[in-house]
């Protein structure tokens, strides 16, 4: 495949839109990580100062429940914005495979000279270029849909372990 001025312009705007989501999705994995390290940091101290009146009231139910939501959910955003490991099993440099010069995990092992002539290389052919370019883009976009899918668990976590709080504490209030 020729890579002509129209494909190259494709290619970028991808590139730089899944980019920019990977950004947008670590924000909104750092808000509710933020707001859930708060909730727990008063959480414990007001558990602590006012432990006979909770279990007299019952009110550790609720308090459990919003703190496993809590750890549960510190988890999840750890667990999106935790980046991913390049193991030793991982195949660096395997001609065979055409990896990408352009992922450090394909070179990050490379000597400089090595990493000089693969580099060079691999620009020589534009059919090459294109296989990296569309490489690049699927990973990084499998990177985004991960993150994603995370963050959409971690917050349907957050929602529903602070409606089943308010439902706990309305019936023992109630009761």
């Amino acid at each position: 495949m020729k890579l002509d001025a129209k494909t190259l312009g494709h290619l970028r705007t991808t590139s730089r839109n899944n980019v920019d989501r990977i950004n947008i999705a670590d924000q909104k994995a750092s808000v509710l990580m933020s707001l859930n390290a708060i909730m727990i940091t008063i959480l414990i101290p007001s558990l602590i100062a006012n432990l006979d009146t909770i279990i007299d009231n019952y009110y550790y139910i609720p308090l459990t429940i919003l703190g496993i939501t809590c750890a549960g959910t510190l988890y999840l955003t750890a667990s999106a914005l935790k980046p991913t490991a390049i193991g030793n099993d991982r195949s660096i440099y395997n001609r065979s495979n055409n990896p990408s010069p352009f992922f450090f995990g394909n070179f990050y092992r490379m000597t400089p000279s090595e990493f000089k002539a693969y580099y060079q290389e691999s620009l020589a052919n534009d059919d090459h270029l294109a296989e990296y370019a569309f490489q690049d883009i699927f990973h990084i976009g499998k990177i985004v849909a991960r993150k994603y899918d995370i963050i959409r668990r971690a917050y349907m976590l957050f929602l529903n372990g602070l409606f089943v709080v308010l439902v706990a504490c309305i019936i023992i209030v109630l009761i």
